[in-house]
């Protein structure tokens, strides 16, 4: 689900999604975790379920030399929340020490959420750099009288 709502006077735009995602990729991990010391190097899996993203951008508007006004994202804010239980497996924690990776295991299922919202800010940031680098190229190329409806 995906609300998107302008504010005219204020010039802002403001974008709420509720989605889920899995994200896989590799770690490289070594010092604290909530309140565990962890280390390990491997393949990880993260399951969002009903993650929560609202974006405030502030707009501006510029004039292109064809004298068509254009909007820019000149800024932005975001939070997220999570909605329901999150899934991470992280494989080949502690290089394989089967006792201390079962007991890692089990601190992060129990506090799967607090792990994603501890590890998942920098991830996210660069998620919202790229859409709102996507955005600007979109408002770059499409002139307001052909976005806005007043």
């Amino acid at each position: 689900m995906i609300t998107i709502t302008r504010d005219v006077v204020k010039s802002r735009l403001y974008v709420k999604a509720e989605c889920s995602t899995e994200m896989n990729g590799h770690y490289d991990m070594s010092g604290q975790l909530l309140f565990l010391s962890i280390r390990g190097h491997g393949k990880f899996k993260v399951i969002i379920r009903k993650g929560v993203f609202s974006v405030t951008c502030a707009l501006a508007k510029t004039t292109k030399p064809d004298g068509k006004i254009h909007w820019h994202v000149k800024d932005w804010k975001y939070t997220f929340e999570l909605r329901d239980k999150s899934t991470l497996v992280f494989e080949n924690l502690f290089e394989g020490n089967e006792l201390l990776a079962r007991a890692a295991r089990e601190v992060i299922d129990s506090g799967s959420n607090d792990v994603v919202l501890e590890i998942g800010k920098p991830i996210f940031d660069s998620i919202m750099g790229t859409i709102t680098s996507t955005i600007n190229q979109f408002y770059d190329a499409v002139p307001e009288e052909d976005l806005a409806l007043d």
